[in-house]
């Protein structure tokens, strides 16, 4: 009788036992890494290693600490049949929790851009500007009524726009002193500076309005797509492309008057844009969470092609100045950045305990800035 008391305490090690075994290795870029294995909240070893589990579904966690501060990591859900895995490799992936923090804004903060000097400006939930100039105190520059959602520095330094939830675009010189009040209607999605110096800002509903900065005179009107859901402009401040709710990328050029191109991508809305030094490359976030690259100059016309993916929406998107990384900030609360060069994921940075509104690199050190719903900037240092 008591063999059979013990008989419930006896039955799940011994289905594990009988359960189908199967092998796991860990390989970062295609070498055997020592990782430690975590199968649902049980550490089991190091890879290699021969895993018994009963069919179902089962959390993978597999780690190891590297010098300097960093780590490789993987996790999966995992499905077991009846017949168990075979042989599975896990591909690891290094992440980098080193960020050094800044004082964000007032909650959420939804874009951050520097300027030509090195200047970080960021912009938050409560419609607040904060003026980072290095070596001296931070500025915090009210006014909007709602969200900032976009900001920008003219080429030259000379000015500081931003672009707001209230329907206003607010510019500033490069003290962080207030100069005007422009715009009105519609929520402004972008802020940004073409090619001869004015000043665009960008509506919700697809209308585009260049002013002169220097007087705030509207100088031209366009109406665009009413689609739009995300945007970004060419380093040479030419072009604009558009991402749609329709999952389609427009192309125009505001030199000329009609669109210069359209360029249907799966995943979704397109939810950030982001072009490449050179202009010739343009990557897209849909909402499947893939940040794929459209060649512009292709001869058979852009075709997309899927880089890597987040495990959520991709938020933000952002190159750096010589064009060989690109960065991406996600509902996932990690920011990847991509080698161009390599062809590889080559970091995934950590620290946000919100999604990843907004993304900018240094315009002349190897510095990454970010920032997160949780109101957070950090700085990550480039490999």
């Amino acid at each position: 009788m008591r063999a059979l008391g013990l008989l419930p305490l006896l039955l799940p090690a011994l289905a594990q036992t009988l359960a189908p075994a199967f092998q796991l290795d860990c390989r970062f870029r295609g070498e055997a890494r020592p990782a430690q294995v975590f199968w649902d909240s049980s550490l089991l070893g190091t890879c290699p290693l021969e895993v018994r589990a009963a069919p179902g579904r089962h959390l993978l966690r597999l780690r190891l600490e590297e010098p300097g501060g960093t780590y490789l990591a993987y996790e999966a859900r995992v499905e077991v049949g009846e017949g168990g895995l075979g042989a599975f490799t896990a591909e690891l992936l290094r992440y980098d929790p080193q960020g050094e923090a800044l004082k964000g804004g007032k909650g959420l903060v939804y874009a951050l851009a520097y300027g030509p000097q090195g200047v970080l400006a960021l912009g938050d939930e409560a419609g607040q500007v904060r003026f980072l100039p290095p070596g001296r105190p931070p500025l915090d520059l009210k006014g909007h009524a709602s969200y900032v959602r976009d900001l920008a520095f003219s080429p030259d330094g000379r000015y500081l726009a931003s672009a707001s939830g209230d329907g206003t675009l607010r510019l500033y010189d490069a003290q962080g002193r207030f100069l005007r009040a422009l715009g009105k209607g519609p929520a402004f999605l972008k802020v940004g500076f073409d090619s001869r110096g004015r000043l665009f800002g960008l509506q919700l509903r697809g209308n585009l309005t260049l002013f002169d900065p220097a007087t705030g005179k509207v100088l031209a009107t366009r109406s665009l797509s009413p689609y739009l859901f995300s945007a970004a402009q060419s380093p040479g401040g030419r072009v604009l492309g558009l991402g749609l709710s329709v999952g389609r990328v427009e192309v125009w050029d505001l030199t000329l008057p009609g669109k210069r191109g359209e360029i249907r991508v799966p995943g979704g809305p397109v939810y950030a844009l982001a072009f490449r030094p050179d202009g010739r490359y343009l990557a897209v976030a849909s909402a499947d969470g893939g940040v794929r690259l459209l060649d512009l100059l292709a001869p058979g016309g852009p075709e997309p092609r899927l880089l890597y993916a987040h495990k959520d929406l991709t938020l933000s998107l952002a190159f750096s100045p010589d064009g060989r990384y690109l960065a991406s900030g996600g509902q996932d609360r990690e920011v990847r950045l991509y080698d161009l060069e390599a062809g590889l994921l080559e970091r995934v940075y950590v620290g946000h305990t919100g999604p990843v509104y907004g993304l900018d690199f240094h315009p002349q050190t190897p510095t990454l800035a970010t920032s997160g719903g949780e109101g957070r900037v950090l700085l990550f240092r480039l490999p």
